[in-house]
């Protein structure tokens, strides 16, 4: 069996792979309908981790280990580069990501009572 591996990213991929998938969400309809359509990947997060560059591998055995071992390494690097996330990729099926997490503030809301 593999290894989990995980992946930086930077603001400009994540937002990218967020317009890709809304833009199979459209086409397909659902995530039912796109996950196994081969001709429907195309974003850098369902590239295989061994063509993406700065994927760290792993230690972790379960998918639970593989979040709090990325949680630790995202806490314990500065990230003066840029980065604003990570991916980490499946152990089974290398080519899959299980998660992603993007740290960027999130906007605050306008209320509409005014």
């Amino acid at each position: 069996m593999g290894t989990y591996r995980m992946r930086f990213l930077w603001a400009d991929e994540i937002d990218a792979d967020h317009a890709h998938y809304q833009k199979l969400l459209q086409r397909w309809g659902s995530d039912e309908a796109i996950d196994d359509m081969e001709h429907a990947f195309g974003s850098l997060f369902w590239q295989m981790p061994e063509r993406v560059p700065c994927v760290v591998t792993l230690d972790a055995r379960t998918q639970q280990a593989a979040f709090e071992e990325a949680a630790a390494l995202w806490q314990r690097h500065p990230r003066l580069d840029g980065r604003v996330g990570y991916a980490i990729f499946d152990r089974q099926f290398t080519d899959c990501v299980v998660e992603v997490c993007d740290f960027r503030p999130k906007p605050a809301r306008v209320s509409k009572a005014a």
